[in-house]
């Protein structure tokens, strides 16, 4: 079986201190194959190398999907200290 790989990351930021990422999949056949997982570590091996040690990285994660992002340090809000994340369309 072959799958057409659609799945892209993206990192937008000001250049250090503020970077803001997203992970987009519009094909669920490639899920289970660690493909997320490979992609993670090379958008978090980026952000090691051009990221300041006070930047705030930024994720919004898909319902029900948080779990995977915390095996990489974040966090899910709210939280005790912080509010919810928000977005408006």
């Amino acid at each position: 079986m072959t799958a057409k790989l659609s799945a892209w990351p993206g990192l937008s930021g000001d250049g250090g201190s503020l970077i803001t990422f997203r992970m987009s999949s519009s094909n669920r056949n490639i899920n289970g194959r660690a493909i997320g997982k490979q992609l993670m570590n090379k958008i978090m091996d980026y952000i090691r190398a051009h990221a300041n040690n006070n930047s705030v990285i930024g994720l919004m994660s898909a319902k029900g999907k948080e779990a995977f992002y915390t095996r990489y340090g974040f966090m899910i809000r709210p939280d005790d200290r912080l509010g919810s994340g928000m977005t408006m369309w």
